[in-house]
């Protein structure tokens, strides 16, 4: 068993310029065993205006870790959550303590 401290890896959002879609699959079919992965509607879209575009995004993917994940599988089960959206050209930026070690989505799909 490994003694690895994940706790910064436990969670992540995924905030999605997408019509909100209740089943977590339809946007997120590829994410792996080690993420559970939960849509929720945005319920800041309609607010004040945010300091950045995509905290009004009307779809969010929460993620949570499976117990027992190591970092590297967690990290990789959300690039590849991110990666399976920006590859059918869906705008998603991830919201976590790792953010630093997923890859910037491509430029067309940037946040600006």
């Amino acid at each position: 068993m490994s003694s690895e401290d994940t706790s910064a890896y436990e969670y992540s959002t995924i905030y999605v310029k997408y019509p909100f879609v209740p089943s977590a699959s339809e946007l997120a079919p590829a994410r792996g065993p080690a993420l559970s992965v939960v849509a929720a509607h945005n319920d800041y879209e309609d607010g004040p205006p945010a300091a950045a575009e995509f905290l009004q995004w009307p779809t969010v993917l929460e993620c949570e870790a499976v117990p027992g994940a190591s970092a590297r599988e967690i990290v990789s089960a959300v690039r590849d959550v991110l990666q399976g959206m920006w590859s059918r050209s869906i705008r998603a930026v991830a919201v976590c303590d790792f953010e630093d070690e997923l890859p910037d989505p491509p430029e067309d799909l940037a946040i600006r």
